[in-house]
């Protein structure tokens, strides 16, 4: 039997229900989190569920969190910047660079911009063009269809996210991004 869009080979199995996962719009990569070996969800680090057993999953905000603060801690090492942080989200100005040489490390803004809403209830990112800021409220990530959750962590944050953020000029005002750009170049060299 042949499996459309996707391989016996790339399956994974549900984290929860062990179900068999191809890669389809409902299946769910959940982020990585360092966690003690004895803490109850270090078994879920960097594994994938269906999308029932992540909606009803007890543990997901609570996990989501934990994602969302992984994340906030590594965005120093990276061409990101937080500029918004709350108990439901965090948000990150990420700066593309291009690399003119590694030796020395040199890097260049290529002045293109994305803002990354990432939902703490959720442990998930929705990443927004600069340029299409504010926009309409993202419906999907990565292509696939935002979950119930998702959509409902997003409609509990956009509201205030659009009165903070009420236009890209604002969102861009929030960020040194010389300093963002030479602080990772500094860790280029450092080779941390």
């Amino acid at each position: 039997m042949t499996m459309p869009r996707s391989s016996r080979r790339n399956s994974r199995t549900c984290a929860v229900c062990s179900q068999t996962l191809y890669g389809f719009d409902d299946d769910m990569e959940l982020g990585i989190v360092d966690l003690p070996s004895a803490h109850p969800l270090s078994g879920f680090s960097g594994q994938a569920m269906c999308g029932p057993c992540f909606e009803s999953w007890d543990h997901r905000e609570s996990f989501g969190s934990l994602v969302v603060d992984r994340v906030r801690e590594q965005a120093p090492k990276t061409t990101s910047a937080e500029i918004y942080n709350d108990e439901d989200c965090l948000v990150l100005l990420s700066v593309a660079v291009e690399a003119l040489s590694w030796n020395p490390v040199q890097l260049r803004n290529k002045e293109e911009y994305q803002v990354i809403v990432w939902l703490r209830p959720t442990g998930t990112d929705l990443t927004i063009p600069l340029t299409q800021w504010p926009g309409e409220k993202p419906e999907t990530r990565d292509n696939k269809r935002l979950r119930a959750s998702e959509k409902a962590a997003l409609n509990s944050v956009w509201p205030t996210l659009l009165s903070v953020f009420p236009n890209a000029r604002e969102v861009l005002s929030r960020v040194d991004v010389d300093k963002v750009i030479a602080d990772h170049q500094n860790w280029l060299a450092r080779g941390d």
